[in-house]
């Protein structure tokens, strides 16, 4: 004879104003079990086979409820109330279940396809659903359990974490806890023994068959990528007669659950989790006994909150048909560290006393950035944006100012497309120069390979164009104290003089310009300038002994000229052309941090004070690529016209004007700003120019 239940689950039915309590009575029933033959074999064989019996509970607000999330006040909380009992129970009764398993492997995908041992690596002491929920839960664990202190009963207690929600002093001899944080799992009173296992990696349950007499599940359901393996491991180690118990909510880590349940209702998931039951085969019919209540609370200013809305609206505003969804993280995570510093040059913005970001968001697709831009307005947070380029005092990855923020780094989008007869290349601003210069260079063969010739002499390295012999003809006429011969020289292809310059072993092949890493990692602080006339030999001598009192000095001097003096200075944004000799870079760098930083400092600083008289003035030029607070940043985010003027003459010239007129144009608000980022002029804001509202952000 089959085995019944009668469930009753307990909850509260909460609005506005009232807490109102309410029972659902159910029966879960094997009257129709023999309409399931050819499913009695699943992990049973060469024994009588009794069928299982479930439970579903879920919460059922949905998402158009979180009416008061942008109007709570002071920032404390907000309000999802519930609806009224409706239908949703019926959902189970009487299904006409297809013959085949109606979900498609794409069902199962997520928007954040890293594993979920690294996301969950970091313990999470919280409880995620409320106390209304927690209590309508473990009063129906109460009527359904065994009895405490029951001899042989053992309960597994799946995806399991700190807490199992459990009656207060519930206690059997076997409780077995199944997660994914240790740390966690050690802390939950209710256990008498745990499992660390991925179950979306692993879905074969480390037990014998008929080894529980429950399995409860709360609110985990959703993740699983591989629920038929998971739920047919089930039925095999229940012992017949046993009950399983899936409880979710309408609340979840939106990033981690499977496709097919964020784009479904409440009244969906409960059929999805039917199905589950259903296809795995064993089981009685499934039944739903709900509670349809989840009152959610969140503290608008915290740091999980400013995370969780923005990776929820980054959800709702991403194009479904990208490829590929991005990948994200967050300081809880064991990678955050390690993703933030990949690419971060100076070692002075990586230190743990810099503030660090919110979330970094690596897209794949052009609309993840698009979502980024919409979603860090609307909750009001920075967005720093970090390229392949080299970024010198890391504004792109770190900040000065007091407000939170988040990084989209493009590490992913990184293509680059040649087009020798075009002779142009598109370039993703993920990609690193050694990226493009390699692809020009396979792309432009076999003109680019002809062997050009560098040259080294002493403590210098110089790039020449052409061949050994031309290059000593030149140096003999026009610099015979060097006393250069062919020895001193090097002759190899374009290509092979990057991999020098750039410092890579020799025997390096071009390819290890793909790897996108950076040999240079050092804390250091960096300066320029640009020549309009010959330094004279005193200026020379000063700079020689300045430079010998560092250990750590370094001066870089890029000859300027040719085609460059050829383009006019408002062609581009970058106006140092015509009249300017030379470029110097000023660098020094040091290996003990904070130790000795305030000392190299102080060198680099006096050394470019007595460069003054040599270089250019009115305004004194710098190079937006060696970027250098020193010439001024704002710390509050509100640049003002005339505060930006001091370093955006130094680095534009006159075409600062013409960037903040567009930068008026098209950011008047000043939504990507950074500690010298150009300024949008003051506005009169009417109906008639300039008027925002966060809705057209959707």
């Amino acid at each position: 004879m089959a085995n019944r239940i009668k469930p009753i689950l307990a909850g509260a039915c909460r609005s506005l104003s009232s807490v109102i309590p309410f029972a659902v009575v159910g029966t879960v029933s094997c009257s129709n079990f023999s309409n399931f033959p050819n499913k009695l074999s699943v992990g049973a064989k060469n024994r009588r086979l009794t069928n299982r019996r479930l439970v579903l509970g879920i919460g059922v607000s949905s998402w158009i409820q979180f009416i008061t999330m942008f109007g709570a006040p002071n920032g404390s909380s907000f309000l999802a109330s519930a609806r009224q009992k409706s239908g949703i129970e019926e959902v189970l009764k009487d299904v006409q279940w297809p013959e085949q398993f109606p979900f498609k492997d794409e069902d199962f995908q997520r928007f954040d396809e890293s594993s979920d041992s690294l996301f969950y690596e970091s313990p999470r002491f919280v409880t995620h659903i409320d106390d209304y929920a927690i209590a309508a839960l473990t009063k129906y664990y109460s009527e359904v359990f065994p009895p405490s202190n029951t001899p042989g009963v053992s309960i597994l207690d799946m995806c399991s974490s700190w807490v199992s929600h459990f009656p207060k002093g519930y206690k059997q001899e076997r409780i077995v806890g199944m997660g994914l944080n240790a740390e966690e799992l050690a802390r939950n009173p209710v256990l008498t023994e745990y499992i660390v296992q991925d179950l979306n990696a692993n879905p074969k349950l480390p037990f014998e068959d008929n080894s529980f007499d429950v399995i409860t599940n709360v609110v985990s359901v959703d993740y699983l990528t591989k629920p038929i393996e998971v739920f047919k491991e089930m039925y095999r180690i229940l012992k017949p007669g046993g009950l399983a118990i899936m409880s979710f909510s309408n609340r979840c880590f939106w990033t981690k659950a499977i496709s097919i349940w964020t784009s479904t209702s409440d009244a969906e998931h409960v059929l999805i989790v039917g199905a589950y039951f259903h296809y795995a085969g064993g089981f009685e019919p499934p039944r739903y006994n709900g509670f349809l209540i989840l009152t959610i609370y969140a503290s608008w200013a915290s740091a999980d909150s400013v995370q969780n809305h923005f990776l929820q609206c980054l959800y709702q505003n991403t194009r479904p048909e990208a490829l590929l969804p991005p990948s994200w993280y967050i300081p809880t995570n064991s990678s955050f560290s390690y993703v933030l510093n990949s690419t971060g040059q100076n070692l002075r913005y990586v230190m743990p006393s810099v503030r660090k970001p919110e979330l970094i968001l690596m897209p794949t697709d052009i609309s993840h950035i698009q979502a980024a831009v919409v979603c860090a307005k609307k909750i009001a947070v920075q967005l720093r944006v970090r390229s392949g380029g080299h970024d010198y005092e890391g504004v792109s990855y770190a900040s000065e100012m007091q407000d939170p923020f988040m990084i989209i780094d493009m590490a992913k989008l990184r293509t680059v497309t040649v087009d020798i007869e075009d002779n142009s290349a598109w370039v993703e601003a993920g990609a690193t120069i050694g990226e493009l210069y390699y692809r020009i260079s396979e792309e432009s063969k076999p003109s680019m390979t002809q062997k050009g010739n560098k040259t080294v002499l002493g403590l210098f390295n110089g790039l020449f164009l052409g061949h050994a012999d031309q290059l000593l003809k030149i140096m003999q006429h026009d610099f015979p104290e060097l006393g250069l011969g062919k020895s001193d020289l090097s002759e190899m292809s374009w290509i092979e003089s990057v991999l020098y310059i750039a410092q890579y072993p020799s025997g390096s092949k071009p390819e290890v310009l793909l790897e996108g890493k950076s040999l240079f990692k050092n804390y250091f602080k960096a300066k320029s300038d640009f020549v309009k006339e010959p330094i004279p030999e005193s200026g020379l001598e000063g700079i020689w002994k300045r430079h010998v009192e560092d250990e750590g000095a370094l001066m870089i001097w890029n000859p300027y000229g040719g085609m460059m003096s050829k383009i006019p200075e408002s062609h581009i944004p970058f106006p140092h052309r015509n009249g300017t000799k030379f470029m110097i870079q000023y660098v020094v760098t040091w290996q003990d941090g904070k130790n000795s930083e305030s000392r190299h400092m102080e060198w680099i600083r006096k050394l470019y004070n007595y460069m003054t008289p040599y270089v250019s003035m009115l305004p004194r030029q710098a190079y937006i690529n060696y970027r250098d607070l020193d010439l001024g940043m704002t710390k509050d985010g509100d640049t003002n016209f005339i505060e930006a003027s001091a370093w955006g003459h130094m680095y534009f010239k006159d075409n600062f004007y013409r960037l903040v007129k567009i930068k008026t144009e098209f950011d008047p608000r000043n939504f990507f700003r950074h500690e010298q980022s150009i300024p949008p002029l003051p506005v009169m804001e009417t109906r008639g120019n300039i008027q925002w509202d966060p809705a057209d952000d959707y």
